[in-house]
């Protein structure tokens, strides 16, 4: 058999790394490098001699479906002792049929119960957070293990104050201010862009709608907090994050808010790192358009399929290119219309694609659309969607707000696309409907 020779010559050998990112190969050592032990690892899992605690995502070398197989550990042995060589996994592709390290894995929204068939708290759509959400590392950070980002753990340090000095006072941060132990350094830290704070909402809770069993403190409900992204539909008007539901809006500058500061973590290794917000305007020193934090887009950012619908590279997700198929409607009509297109007994004109899975998209799928730093509609630049509603209109998604559910008072979350504010409204109002389907 092919593999223990070329295990024993791999031994004989002086070895040669070959680096593919964190998530494609990262079998015998923790930095992603091919190395021998790589080899042995895998041509011990191919003839079962180890049972691998693998997914998909970790290791899908020689086959689509992630299984290692006897090939799997041919193609490492030789890429170990240089007689091949294995393509790098950059930004841009990925040979070796992996997730692009362009694509933003949008994660689930944290809703669990239903309300209506084809909601958010049915379909659970979006990666699964980590079983630990966030790890404590006692010196005064918390890492969420989803996103991969450090925040501060007391998310009361500063106490309420203007946009300028929240900038400033998460940029000053350092070990020894706030409960810090880190080694932290003036400049480490940051006033989070809208999308990481965003990052933090656990759409199934409220008061405050984060993760149950969260490890932070001095979490404030009654007001909300400053990101370091600004609206282009005003520029003097930051966006802010309520943790009372997870409400989006934009307030003056010369209001009073809270700051949450957070600093890089180890992004590549998570399972959902935050994508870029689109924001390349500065309005203040360290805010978003400055810094410019997050998973690079990738470009092109969309394709048009040519049957109708749009991929997005982004999130590997399919729209309907037609923004507008039905006009408005409440939040249960758009279920059942979403429904109806996979029956086939509704139409979206333009689009004869007949795929049988469509949904509403819940919430955090239809962020994922938002660029911060357009408005009428906030898109990225050259996408090449029809009719999208963006003047005083509405899109709904799957996903409910939570505590609101009774008689008179259910309310969903959509989200404006004229400047790209997200908020709930009852579910009895008219609003408009953007299908999409998981990309392959």
């Amino acid at each position: 058999m092919i593999v223990p020779i070329i295990l024993i010559y791999c031994f004989l050998v002086s070895s040669q790394a070959y680096a593919l990112s964190g998530d494609v190969a990262p079998l015998g050592t923790p930095n992603g490098e091919i190395t021998i032990g790589d080899a042995v690892v895998a041509a011990r899992m191919a003839v079962g001699l180890i049972t691998p605690d693998l997914n998909a995502d970790v290791a899908p070398l020689g086959s689509p479906n992630g299984e290692i197989t006897i090939g799997d550990a041919v193609v490492l042995a030789r890429a170990a002792v240089g007689l091949v060589t294995l393509p790098v996994i950059s930004a841009e592709t990925s040979d070796l049929g992996t997730t692009s390290t362009h694509t933003a894995r949008i994660p689930r929204t944290g809703q669990t119960i239903s309300y209506a068939a084809g909601d958010d708290g049915a379909l659970k759509k979006g990666i699964a957070w980590p079983k630990l959400r966030f790890t404590s590392n006692n010196d005064g950070t918390i890492t969420d293990n989803l996103t991969g980002l450090i925040w501060l753990k007391n998310a009361n340090c500063f106490g309420d104050l203007y946009w300028t000095d929240a900038l400033a006072s998460a940029n000053s941060l350092a070990s020894g201010l706030c409960g810090l132990t880190d080694n932290s350094v003036a400049g480490d830290w940051r006033l989070p862009n809208r999308f990481e704070l965003e990052s933090l909402i656990d759409y199934g809770h409220r008061d405050p709608a984060l993760p149950i069993g969260h490890p932070f403190s001095g979490v404030q409900t009654i007001d909300r907090y400053w990101s370091g992204s600004t609206t282009k539909f005003s520029t003097s008007r930051p966006w802010t994050v309520s943790f009372d539901y997870g409400n989006v809006d934009d307030w003056s500058k010369i209001g009073r808010h809270y700051a949450w500061p957070v600093r890089d973590g180890h992004a590549v290794e998570a399972p959902a790192p935050v994508p870029k917000t689109g924001q390349a305007t500065s309005y203040g020193i360290a805010d978003d358009g400055a810094l410019q934090k997050g998973q690079a887009w990738p470009n092109p950012r969309f394709s048009d399929m040519g049957d109708g619908t749009v991929l997005d590279a982004l999130t590997n997700l399919i729209w309907m290119k037609n923004a507008n198929c039905w006009g408005s409607m409440d939040w249960s009509e758009s279920l059942i219309k979403v429904a109806d297109l996979n029956s086939g007994t509704a139409i979206c004109p333009g689009y004869y694609g007949g795929k049988n899975d469509w949904r509403l998209p819940n919430i955090n799928e239809l962020k994922s659309l938002i660029d911060l730093e357009n408005i009428g509609p906030a898109l990225p630049t050259g996408y090449p969607f029809s009719g999208v509603q963006h003047i005083a209109s509405y899109y709904w998604s799957g996903s409910t707000t939570v505590g609101n559910w009774r008689p008179g008072m259910q309310s969903a979350w959509l989200v404006h696309f004229g400047k790209g504010g997200v908020s709930g409204e009852f579910i009895t109002d008219s609003n408009y409907v953007w299908p999409v389907r998981d990309g392959q």
